[in-house]
């Protein structure tokens, strides 16, 4: 959601919100890995690591197609702005999880 401002920004702000934001991305990934290892029935972790892996190839191949397309039409300042439902809705899905409601029927 700060992406906008950090195109404002001097360049040693944009690197530090770059390297941040790469930190970020992937610090994340090993989190979820483990979790999901946590929760899953011991006979299917591989599936479901499998599973997780292909659905975050797939939303990288669409957000890199999107985002270009995006600043096509309002410029890379705001083309970023389209990666933010994602982590919005990690967060939710999280929330529901600590509180013991299935992702699927938590009221968002």
């Amino acid at each position: 959601m700060l992406a906008p401002l950090a195109f404002v920004a001097p360049v040693p702000v944009i690197a530090a919100f770059g390297l941040v934001w790469g930190f970020a991305v992937i610090a994340d990934s090993g989190l979820f890995s483990t979790m999901l290892s946590d929760e899953v029935d011991a006979r299917y972790v591989g599936t479901a690591l499998a599973a997780q892996t292909a659905a975050g190839f797939l939303l990288t191949v669409v957000t890199i197609q999107l985002v270009p397309v995006v600043a096509g039409h309002l410029g890379w300042q705001w083309a970023f702005l389209v990666l933010v439902p994602g982590p919005v809705a990690g967060v939710l899905a999280l929330r529901a999880y600590r509180r013991g409601v299935s992702p699927g029927t938590a009221a968002l």
